[in-house]
C-alpha cells in the first residue's frame, strides 16, 4: 500500500520562490523542510512550476526542493 503526504509540498515551494527566503529539505523521513531569512541554504529552483504540479516536481526533485542530505545541511550550516 502506498503513502499519501498531502499537499504540504506545495507550501514549501511557494516559500522557495520568494526572494527574500532561502530554503532546503533535508532528505529524511518524508522531507524536512527549513526556511530561513538569516542563513544562505541555496539557490531558487530554477524550473518553474506555477501550478505546482507534482510531475514537474518529480522530474527534478533535488532542484525543487533544494534537497540536502543531512550531512550536507550540516557541512552547510558549519561554514556560515
Amino acid at each position: 500500500m502506498s503513502q499519501w503526504n498531502g499537499t504540504v509540498w506545495k507550501a514549501f515551494l511557494k516559500q522557495r520562490n520568494e526572494p527574500d527566503i532561502s530554503s532546503c529539505c533535508i532528505d529524511s523521513d518524508f522531507g524536512i523542510g527549513i526556511l530561513t531569512k538569516v542563513i544562505q541554504l541555496g539557490s531558487q529552483p530554477k524550473k518553474s512550476n506555477p501550478f505546482y504540479e507534482y510531475t514537474i516536481l518529480n522530474e527534478d526533485r533535488t532542484d525543487a526542493l533544494n534537497l540536502l542530505s543531512f550531512e550536507q545541511f550540516k557541512k552547510l550550516i558549519e561554514s556560515h
